[in-house]
């Protein structure tokens, strides 16, 4: 956003609930008009706690999330050639793979290290069957953040390998 010119005024905690939360503490929305450009599948939580905290909010959707799931043969061979992570920046990319994989999800996953975003996309994962011990979860919820989670999952999975 300040690339473009904007001003970022506040920066919310990890999730949509750290964002109210940071809200919460900050000026009085009561009254204001909030704009919420969503995609299609996100959640109610900003939306919600907004409202509550007496913001009138319009939601519009931006995008349109449409699960492609990969082809599950070529993920296999993929992960049977010795990947050492898996990244998810998205529930919906837990969804998709889940998807590809079936019916032995998450077995192909064994012995792989598992990234995810953010909390949302943890739970998803372990919504999926993966244990959550062995998510490493981004922190903060960036790129950035999901390229350090992925060294981290590799670097565990390689010092429990010595």
């Amino acid at each position: 956003l300040e690339r473009r010119g904007w001003t970022v005024d506040l920066v919310g905690d990890r999730d949509a609930a750290g964002l109210v939360e940071a809200l919460r503490r900050g000026a009085s929305l009561r009254g204001r008009r909030v704009l919420f450009p969503a995609a299609s599948l996100a959640g109610d939580t900003l939306e919600e706690g907004l409202s509550a905290l007496g913001a009138r909010v319009d939601r519009v959707e931006a995008y349109t999330t449409v699960p492609v799931p990969p082809d599950g043969e070529s993920v296999r061979m993929d992960l049977a050639g010795g990947v050492g992570a898996v990244a998810f920046a998205s529930p919906s990319a837990v969804h998709a793979l889940v998807a590809a994989l079936m019916p032995d999800w998450p077995e192909p996953l064994e012995g792989v290290g598992v990234a995810a975003i953010g909390p949302v996309t943890a739970d998803a994962l372990e919504e999926s069957g993966i244990s959550r011990d062995r998510i490493a979860t981004a922190d903060p919820p960036s790129l950035d953040g999901l390229v350090n989670a992925c060294v981290e999952t590799i670097q565990q999975k390689n010092q429990g390998a010595r």
